[in-house]
């Protein structure tokens, strides 16, 4: 069905801008070094440069417009479907350069949407960062509580 998970990020003057979620209610974006996957974690494998476009504006204008993403695209509100990284580089590339990111990116996340069976099969603790947390909390704590009751 050529449907993959990717994570996307999106490089502006020498700086790479991508979106996680995390459980508070601020900004999700995040900068670091481009195409520098060991930073994301070991699960994590660097595919692709992709050309999207030029902008006109400057470092500073970059600078507040994440500030201004940073509202939508809260930690808290990621969504493996709903609101990813991939809908962040499609939105801040459409302002930077007036182009979308190729639809292949999300497609994941497109055909769930489309088919919401699909988004009811994948585990709960895979769609939002909350959701992940409470899982390893959970198990961390069923993992002491068997350490202390052998």
């Amino acid at each position: 069905m050529g449907l993959g998970v990717f994570h996307s990020g999106i490089e502006v003057y020498g700086q790479e801008y991508g979106y996680g979620g995390h459980d508070r209610s601020d900004s999700g974006i995040f900068d670091m070094i481009p195409k520098d996957v060991y930073e994301l974690g070991d699960h994590y494998r660097y595919r692709e440069s992709i050309y999207i476009g030029s902008t006109d504006f400057t470092v500073s204008d970059v600078k507040r417009i994440m500030v201004e993403l940073g509202k939508d695209f809260r930690g808290d509100r990621y969504h493996l479907m709903n609101k990813n990284c991939n809908h962040f580089s499609g939105s801040l590339t459409k302002i930077l350069c007036g182009q979308d990111i190729p639809s292949w990116i999300n497609r994941l996340a497109y055909v769930s949407s489309c088919i919401p069976f699909f988004q009811r099969c994948l585990p709960k603790e895979w769609l939002t960062p909350i959701s992940l947390q409470r899982n390893l909390s959970r198990k961390k704590s069923d993992a002491s509580t068997e350490q202390l009751n052998p």
